[in-house]
């Protein structure tokens, strides 16, 4: 899967719409997409006190992904481990663009 990463920027301007969600892990998705954003550097679209982690990558045609979690981290009192399963918020601007994406986390 070719994609590139989003700047801090980007996430205010990424025109995502749809919503969906996954189950996985921090230490999974990174494994597939890089190193998360933490809610303090990625100038992420919610409250900061509500998203620990968060990613987003856009392809060649400009669809993009992004990937948070939401209120089940610090908000909720629990340090997130790595390898702690979680349910992942997940919009999109493309519905081709969020299939490939799972099929390369291996999310059918």
């Amino acid at each position: 899967m070719k994609f590139k990463r989003l700047t801090p920027k980007q996430y205010q301007d990424s025109g995502t719409f749809k919503m969906d969600s996954i189950d996985s892990s921090i230490k999974e998705i990174s494994s597939k997409i890089g190193e998360p954003r933490r809610y303090n550097d990625a100038n992420f679209p919610d409250d900061e006190d509500k998203v620990d982690v968060c990613w987003g990558i856009k392809n060649s045609n400009k669809d993009v992904v992004l990937i948070w979690n939401y209120k089940n981290g610090h908000y909720e009192g629990i340090d997130l481990e790595e390898n702690d399963l979680l349910s992942f918020s997940v919009s999109y601007s493309n519905e081709d663009f969020f299939k490939e994406f799972k099929k390369e986390m291996g999310i059918e």
